[in-house]
């Protein structure tokens, strides 16, 4: 389960890494890797931003001083999403993980962000499915090339 502890601190994390230039930064294919004041993320844009929510970041954050290792997250450009249906799929196969909080839709952490964090491994591509509380609907689509990389690269700047 998803602690407020976490989403407080990924949800900030997210925030301050759209607006950070200064951070360090790597690519691993379609992937990159930033590092700011002890926090690392491996995190990628869709690759294509619907009209419903924006610039979508998928990302994965490790801030060790905040106990936050692996914390998956998807934020949007959207005002809220809270009482947003919304469904990923990994090459095909859907999950019923998600939780969303204010912009930002994260994977419960334990067992959940494990299994969504392997079938990234193996995967190609991940897909949300969003539809707002006015039936209106979109989806973003997330290539996982380069995404064992960058995760390994930022589990390792984050120890």
């Amino acid at each position: 389960m998803t602690t407020l502890k976490q989403l407080k601190c990924s949800g900030v994390a997210l925030c301050g890494l759209i607006a950070v230039s200064s951070a360090q930064a790597e690519a691993f294919q379609d992937w990159n890797v930033a590092f700011k004041d002890g926090k690392c993320w491996a995190y990628t844009f869709s690759s294509n931003s619907s009209n419903l929510t924006g610039n979508t970041q998928l990302s994965v954050l490790y801030a060790p001083s905040d106990e936050v290792a692996g914390s998956i997250s998807i934020k949007t450009a959207a005002d809220d999403i809270t009482n947003w249906d919304m469904s990923l799929k990994v090459d095909g196969k859907k999950y019923d993980v998600l939780f969303p909080f204010a912009q930002t839709a994260f994977i419960g952490s334990g067992q959940p962000q494990k299994v969504i964090s392997n079938a990234m491994r193996r995967g190609r591509a991940m897909e949300i499915q969003w539809t707002a509380p006015n039936s209106q609907s979109g989806t973003d689509r997330f290539s996982l090339m380069g995404y064992t990389s960058a995760l390994k690269h930022a589990e390792s700047l984050c120890r």
